[in-house]
């Protein structure tokens, strides 16, 4: 709060370097390298080699995203990390206005391949050496972790939902099976209403069918059984139910890749039905 308008002018035109004040340097010699400061301070360099992007950018960006063109998704990013991630390691905002991230428009617009691609370049390391090249791999998983959950879990702010809420409203079921597949996603997040995403299914889709409101539920809720083999033996068994997520880092454990969860189909485990998917024991 500032006294008068001029005061808070001044404020809003300065730079923020002009804004820190300088800390003075504390008795016996500086902190020694590799402290926290020294990560955190390194970190932010490290975003600082890129430019934020203006909003024209992020407007290509979003028109991109809405007519599903990967490859220029994919050169915006890599070209410069800062069209998903900003100075603070938050999600950069499409329509800051109505606090809608990539996902968000993404998953309005049923563009799973989309969506396939951005959660494959946030979860990668890659991208992060190329924001990050000289923090350390503990530091950059950290970091990793905090923004997937921001970007899986943030709430835009008409309505309060997540991108899960947006897919499951009008039946994507492709896109709830990327989302849902990642650790980070919370399924149980209520909207402005009190709703799961789970509660809203179907809700902007008066010409879903019946069956395609049960398998839009069962992609949200649903378990997958998978079939483990013993490569000595060639014994079959049946595992216990897993999540989507649990399934997904099981398989990307054995194959050594994140892919869509497209691979197992689910099934309730009230059922002790199985899945077609089979998977070797190393």
């Amino acid at each position: 709060v500032f006294n008068s308008y001029p005061e808070a002018k001044q404020f809003a035109s300065s730079t923020v370097e002009q804004l820190t004040p300088k800390r003075p340097a504390k008795a016996g010699g500086a902190q020694q390298p590799g402290g926290s400061t020294d990560r955190l301070a390194t970190a932010v360099q490290d975003t600082d080699s890129f430019k934020s992007v203006t909003q024209v950018q992020l407007n290509q960006l979003k028109a991109a995203i809405i007519s599903g063109d990967l490859s220029t998704v994919s050169a915006l990013v890599w070209n410069n990390p800062k069209h998903l991630v900003t100075d603070c390691d938050a999600p950069t905002l499409l329509m800051p206005r109505f606090r809608y991230n990539c996902l968000h428009q993404a998953a309005l617009r049923n563009q799973s391949a989309v969506i396939k691609l951005l959660l494959a370049i946030l979860s990668g390391d890659e991208f992060w050496r190329r924001l990050n090249a000289d923090t350390g791999a503990e530091l950059r998983r950290c970091r990793r972790n905090r923004l997937l959950d921001l970007y899986l879990n943030g709430r835009e702010m008409a309505l309060g939902e997540t991108p899960l809420h947006i897919a499951a409203k009008f039946c994507y079921t492709e896109c709830i099976r990327l989302l849902v597949a990642r650790r980070e996603c919370d399924i149980n997040i209520l909207n402005n209403a009190g709703q799961t995403a789970l509660e809203i299914v179907g809700s902007r889709c008066d010409s879903a069918s019946a069956g395609q409101l049960a398998e839009t539920r069962l992609a949200l809720s649903g378990q997958f059984v998978p079939l483990l083999a013993e490569v000595s033996t060639g014994v079959v068994r049946v595992g216990q139910p897993v999540p989507a997520w649990a399934l997904q880092e099981m398989l990307t454990s054995l194959t050594g890749c994140w892919s869509a969860p497209t691979l197992a189909r689910p099934s309730r485990t009230r059922r002790a039905a199985s899945t077609n998917a089979g998977e070797r024991r190393r």
